[in-house]
Parts: structure tokens; C-alpha cells; sequence
């Protein structure tokens, strides 16, 4: 899925990005889905602590998004959910497999921070580099977890 969002996200039509958003929303949950196989102990606190971060976060970028806002609000709830489960199984297992899994989590949340306030705040210079770092560095920690852990 991730791939096919890639292939959106590489043209520069407008009419392509909820595609790709889609895409990527999709293998979230994938990601949520697999995580959660490992997930023995859930701490709410992990979960408010991310939703304040997406709310900050959204508010920030909501006077731009237009027609993407419910799109962006759906896709944030969905990536943050992703990053708690992943930081519960880690606080939960303490394991280097654990650790890879949130680390990508994390990762990909800080890829897909950087890609939405270049896209609807401000644009930032380094953002192609600071998006495609973060974003392969979140699929190889989490290959690498995946690959220890099932």
C-alpha cells in the first residue's frame, strides 16, 4: 500500500493526493493491525499524549487544508493510533524488535508532520530530504521488526 502511495504522491496533481493519503491511511492500519498482535499492556496516558499532538498539530495546518480537511483529520486520528499501539508494545515488551517498531512509528509520524506542513503551512527547505529520510528509515525499522517478531 505504501508503495502505491508513493506512486500518487510522485505526481504533482493536486487531484492525486487523496489517493496517496488513502493509500498510506491503509497500510496505517495494516501497521496497527500487526502491531497490535503484540500488544499485551495498553496505556491510555500514550494515547492522549498523541492526541494532543495531532490536535496542535491540525489546528495549525487547518486554515489551509480546505477540502482535505476531513481527509487530514481521518489520516492524523489513524497515524497517531498507529504510533500508540507501537509505543505500548514497546513499553509492554521492552525488546529490540519492540524498539525498531516504535521507532518506525515514530518515524513515519514525523515524515508525515514534515510532508503536511510543507504542503499546507509553509514550505520548508529541506523537506524532500527530511520526508524521504524519516519515511525509508520507518519502513526499514519496521521490516526489521516485523522480521524478528513473526
Amino acid at each position: 500500500m505504501s508503495l502505491i502511495g508513493d506512486v500518487f504522491l510522485l505526481s504533482t496533481k493536486e487531484k492525486y493526493f487523496t489517493g496517496g493519503l488513502a493509500s498510506f491511511l491503509l497500510a496505517h492500519i495494516a501497521y496497527i493491525v500487526a502491531f497490535s498482535l503484540k500488544l499485551t499492556l495498553f496505556h491510555w496516558w500514550v494515547v492522549v499524549a498523541m492526541l494532543l499532538y495531532a490536535i496542535v498539530f491540525y489546528l495549525k495546518l487547518y486554515p489551509k487544508l480546505g477540502s482535505d480537511r476531513i481527509a487530514v483529520a481521518v489520516y492524523i486520528v489513524i497515524i497517531v493510533l498507529m504510533g500508540a499501539v507501537a509505543v505500548n508494545v514497546y513499553i509492554a515488551n521492552k525488546s529490540l524488535p519492540s524498539f525498531y517498531m516504535m521507532l518506525g512509528a515514530l518515524c513515519f509520524m514525523f515524515s508525515d508532520s514534515v510532508l503536511a506542513w510543507d504542503k499546507f503551512k509553509c514550505k520548508l527547505k529541506h523537506e524532500p530530504s527530511l520526508v524521504m529520510i524519516s519515511y525509508y528509515l520507518a519502513q526499514y525499522l519496521i521490516a526489521s521488526a516485523a522480521i524478528a517478531f513473526y
